[in-house]
């Protein structure tokens, strides 16, 4: 699998745990949920931002070294 592949994938991935997150707080509405929320989900979207574009980058630069070596 390529490194964007894996970025596509850690796209979906948060997605799909913010469908899942949606879901859930249908029923659990407490103040743990809202600790869950803030200590594990709040800040996801922009590490996966951040991740995303360093998997793109480092892509590029793999794939210059690829073509360099070629």
């Amino acid at each position: 699998m390529s490194l964007r592949a894996n970025g596509v994938a850690l796209t979906q991935g948060i997605k799909d745990l913010q469908a899942a997150w949606y879901q859930t707080r249908g029923s659990w509405r407490d103040a743990k949920a809202e600790e869950f929320a803030e200590r594990y989900l709040a800040d996801l979207p922009d590490m996966a931002t951040k991740v995303g574009l360093m998997i793109n980058e480092l892509d590029n630069v793999l794939r210059k070294v690829k073509s360099d070596c070629e």
